[in-house]
């Protein structure tokens, strides 16, 4: 991925997500385990836009899982956390790394 193309608040998403990688691959190494080791991101989206994430006949969130290994939730009402606006979604994604 170029850099360039990145806007600021995706550049420090997928930093913030590295940092949590390595810190539980950190761990995983001190604890000399061999198993795989799952990450979850959860992101809050307004509803409106959870559209612009499944794609016309759910093309898009297809394409994305295809391309990434990863599981990808879109949770409501009750499993979204409480600093949430009452308009937005948790979009829980999940993938299993070696």
């Amino acid at each position: 991925m170029n850099d360039d193309c990145v806007c600021p608040t995706t550049d420090a998403l997928f930093k913030v997500h590295d940092r949590v990688v390595a810190d539980d691959q950190a761990a995983e190494v001190d604890s000399d385990r061999e198993e795989a080791l799952q990450v979850t991101v959860c992101l809050l989206v307004p509803s409106d836009q959870i559209g612009c994430i499944i794609g016309k006949g759910g093309q898009i969130v297809q394409t994305i899982l295809s391309d990434t290994a990863s599981q990808i939730r879109i949770l409501k009402d009750n499993h979204v956390h409480a600093c949430a606006l009452s308009n937005d979604e948790l979009v829980q994604i999940s993938v299993v790394t070696n």
